[in-house]
C-alpha cells in the first residue's frame, strides 16, 4: 500500500479553516483591500526595505493629514486664524508641495524628504509660538503657544518613528530653544511654569526613543541574520522549511515511529532523499571507522565506553554526551570513572589529553582526532 503522502501547503490548510475563521470582519477586510494593498504597492514603488516603508507610510499619512488640515484652517474654515498665521501657513503649505514633487520626481531621497519634512512643520510651529509670545497678554495666543508645542512633540514622535537616530535630538533641542524663548518673550507665569514639564518629555522621547530605535535596529539584524543562515541551511540540506521541521522532529523522538519517519520521507523528493540517505550512511561509516580506530587504541574498553571516549576527542562536554547518547549524568560520571581506572589515569590527569596522547602513540600515521566529527 502505498505511503500517504503529507503536504505543507497554505492553500491546502485553508481548506480545513472554518470560513468564520478566515475572515474576522467587514472592516479591516475592506481596510486591507482598499487602503493597505494600495499603500504597499506604491510604497514598494519608493522603499527597499521595512525601514524605508515605514518612512514611506509616515509620509505620505503626514503630507494628507497636512494637505487636509492646512488649507481649512487657512481659509479660516477650523478656526478665525491671525492673518501672519495664514501667510506662515500658506508658506509652509507651498514648500510642502514643491518638496513633495520633488520627491516624486525621485529629486530628494525618501529619507531627506522626510527629514525636511519633519524641520519644516516644526519651524512652521516655532514661528507661530514665538510670535505669539509677543502677544502672550491674551489668551488666544497661549492657547496657540501651547497648541503648537503639542505638536511640536508630536513631530518628535514622528522623527522618531521614521527611524532617524539624530533628528530625535536636534528635534528636542529646537522645541526647547522655542519654548525657553517663549517664557523669556511672553513673561508669563502659566508658560514659564510648563518649562521643566516639557523640557522633561522632550528629553524622555528623545533618548529613551533612540535607545529603543537601537534596540529593534539589533534585533532586525539578527533577525535578518538569522533568516540568512536558515536560508543557508536549508540550501546545504537541500530540504525546504517544511521538510526541515519534520527532520528535527524525528530527530528529537528517542524512538521515532515507523509513521513519522513515512511522514518525513513522503514530504521529500527522491533528489532530497537520496541526499539524505548519502549523508546519513557516510556518518555511520565515518562513526564505524572512528570507533573502530579507537577500540584498536583501547581494547580494554567496553563499547559504551569508546562510544564516550569518542565524543571527548571531539571536545564535547559532558552535558552534550548526555543528549547525544540520552543517558544521564550520573550514568556518564560512572563510566568516565571506569575508564579513568581502566587507563590507570591519576586524580590530577586530564582524561582528553590522555586519550589523545595514548591514540597518538597508537596511530602515529594516522589523522589527528581533532579532525573526527560528529
Amino acid at each position: 500500500m502505498a505511503a500517504k503522502r503529507y503536504f505543507c501547503s497554505t492553500d491546502q490548510t485553508k481548506q480545513f479553516m472554518k470560513p468564520g475563521k478566515q475572515r474576522k470582519g467587514k472592516l479591516p477586510e475592506f481596510f486591507r483591500k482598499h487602503i493597505g494593498n494600495p499603500v504597499e504597492r506604491v510604497s514598494g514603488l519608493y522603499a527597499t526595505n521595512a525601514i524605508e516603508r515605514q518612512r514611506f507610510s509616515v509620509l505620505m499619512f503626514s503630507t494628507l493629514g497636512i494637505l487636509l488640515i492646512v488649507p481649512l484652517n487657512v481659509l479660516g474654515l477650523l478656526i478665525d486664524t491671525e492673518p501672519v498665521f495664514v501667510k506662515i501657513n500658506t508658506v509652509w503649505l507651498a514648500l510642502l508641495l514643491i518638496l513633495d514633487t520633488a520627491f516624486l520626481k525621485r529629486i530628494i531621497s525618501l529619507a531627506a524628504t522626510l527629514k525636511i519634512q519633519i524641520y519644516l512643520a516644526q519651524f512652521t510651529f516655532s514661528a507661530a509660538m514665538v510670535y505669539s509670545a509677543f502677544h502672550a497678554g491674551e489668551n488666544y495666543y497661549r492657547v496657540v503657544i501651547l497648541g503648537d508645542m503639542v505638536l511640536s512633540v508630536a513631530m518628535l514622535m514622528l522623527s522618531l518613528i521614521s527611524h532617524f537616530k539624530h533628528t530625535p535630538h536636534a528635534m528636542s533641542f529646537i522645541i526647547f530653544a522655542t519654548y525657553l524663548a517663549c517664557s523669556v518673550i511672553s513673561e508669563n507665569k502659566d508658560i514659564s511654569n510648563l518649562l521643566p514639564l516639557f523640557t522633561i518629555i522632550c528629553v524622555l522621547i528623545s533618548f529613551l526613543g533612540v535607545k529603543l530605535l537601537d534596540d529593534f535596529k539589533g534585533l532586525q539584524m539578527e533577525n535578518t541574520e538569522l533568516h540568512e543562515d536558515e536560508k543557508t541551511l536549508m540550501r546545504l540540506l537541500g530540504l525546504d522549511k517544511c521538510q526541515a521541521m519534520e527532520l528535527l522532529k524525528l530527530g528529537k523522538e528517542k524512538k521515532p515511529s515507523e509513521k513519522q519517519t513515512i511522514r518525513l520521507l513522503s514530504i521529500m523528493d527522491d533528489q532530497s532523499r537520496e541526499r539524505l540517505f548519502s549523508a546519513v550512511n557516510d556518518h555511520l561509516v565515518k562513526k564505524s571507522t572512528q570507533l573502530a580506530t579507537i577500540a584498536e587504541a583501547f581494547p580494554e574498553l567496553s563499547v559504551s565506553e569508546t562510544e564516550i571516549c569518542r565524543l571527548i576527542l571531539q571536545g564535547k562536554k559532558q552535558s552534550e554526551i548526555c543528549a547525544i547518547l540520552g543517558k544521564t549524568q550520573g550514568n556518564i560520571t560512572s563510566q568516565r570513572t571506569h575508564i579513568r581506572a581502566k587507563l590507570n589515569l591519576k586524580p590530577k590527569d586530564n582524561l582528553g589529553e590522555a586519550l589523545l596522547k595514548r591514540l597518538k602513540e597508537h596511530r602515529a600515521d594516522n589523522l589527528p582526532p581533532k579532525n573526527f566529527s560528529v
